[in-house]
């Protein structure tokens, strides 16, 4: 890909545009969003992924065992299928995360 004006490429160009609007679609969609669960988790990733990824992998789940994010050391320890049940305890309001504190 290119660059802009001010010598970035147009991949970090993109990806400050999607940060900068990101707060102001997930506020607008926020309850929505809760509902949704793991609907919801993507649809938050399609707003920040928008125009970086292909249309086809936004929102996409890896099936991959390993997913590693470029320019890092992160691999996650679980994979893809733990990651989604943590989601779901934390956003099903059950599970440690949800205990009061009485």
């Amino acid at each position: 890909m290119g660059r802009t004006a001010g010598g970035k490429s147009f991949l970090d160009a993109q990806m400050l545009v999607n940060l900068r609007d990101a707060p102001t679609i997930i506020l607008t969609d926020a309850q929505n969003i809760v509902e949704s669960g793991l609907d919801g988790l993507r649809e938050v990733h399609a707003s920040l992924m928008r125009g970086i990824l292909p249309d086809d992998q936004l929102s996409a789940t890896r099936k991959t065992t390993r997913v590693r994010i470029a320019g890092t050391q992160y691999i996650p320890s679980d994979g893809v299928a733990a990651s989604c049940w943590r989601l779901q305890v934390r956003l099903s309001g059950t599970g440690p995360y949800h205990r009061s504190n009485r």
